[in-house]
C-alpha cells in the first residue's frame, strides 16, 4: 500500500466542513457533530483514511480560521464550544463545493490606513463589498487628487 501525501490546511478545511455538514445535515446524523468526534474518528471514516498526528494537529488549526472566517459557530443550544454548526456561509459553500479560504479574507489585515478602514469595515463585513470598495475607490482618488495638487503647489514654490 502506497503512503499518500500528507493533506494541506486548505485541504482539511474543506473536508472538516464537508464532515460537519453530513453530521448536521447528510447521511452522518446519527453520529456526534462534536470536534473532538469529527476530528479524526469522522473524517476518517467518511473519507477512508487514517489522519496522522501532525493532520490532526492542522485541522484544529483549520477549525479555528473556519470560526474567525464566520463559517462556523458554536451550537447555541449546547453549553460546550465542542459543538459547533455551520453559519449560512458557511453551509453554502459545502454545498455548492466552494473554497472556505475565499471567505479568510480581513479587511483590516489588508487595508493598513486607518481611517479609510474605519469608513468601509462595517460595510465590507455586511458583505457590502462594492458599496465598501466604492468608498476606497472614491476615499483614494480624493487623497490622490490632494497629493497632486500639493505637489504642483510645491513645483511652483521652486
Amino acid at each position: 500500500m502506497s503512503k499518500r501525501l500528507p493533506l494541506s490546511k486548505a485541504e482539511l478545511k474543506k473536508m472538516f466542513l464537508r464532515v460537519l455538514y453530513e453530521c448536521l445535515y447528510g447521511k452522518m446524523q446519527s453520529h456526534s457533530p462534536g470536534i473532538d468526534s469529527i476530528v479524526p474518528r469522522w473524517m476518517n471514516e467518511y473519507f477512508k483514511m487514517e489522519m496522522c498526528q501532525d493532520e490532526i494537529q492542522l485541522t484544529h488549526e483549520a477549525i479555528q480560521e473556519l470560526k474567525s472566517s464566520g463559517l462556523i459557530v458554536q451550537d447555541p443550544s449546547q453549553y460546550s464550544d465542542v459543538f459547533q454548526i455551520l453559519t449560512t456561509k458557511g453551509k453554502d459553500i459545502v454545498e455548492k463545493q466552494q473554497d472556505p479560504d475565499v471567505y479568510a479574507v480581513r479587511l483590516e489585515m489588508v487595508l493598513k490606513n486607518s481611517d479609510l478602514l474605519s469608513r468601509c469595515l462595517d460595510l465590507f463585513n455586511q458583505e457590502e463589498y462594492e458599496s465598501a470598495f466604492l468608498l476606497l475607490s472614491n476615499s483614494w482618488k480624493k487623497s490622490s487628487g490632494q497629493r497632486q495638487g500639493s505637489m504642483k503647489r510645491i513645483s511652483v514654490l521652486i
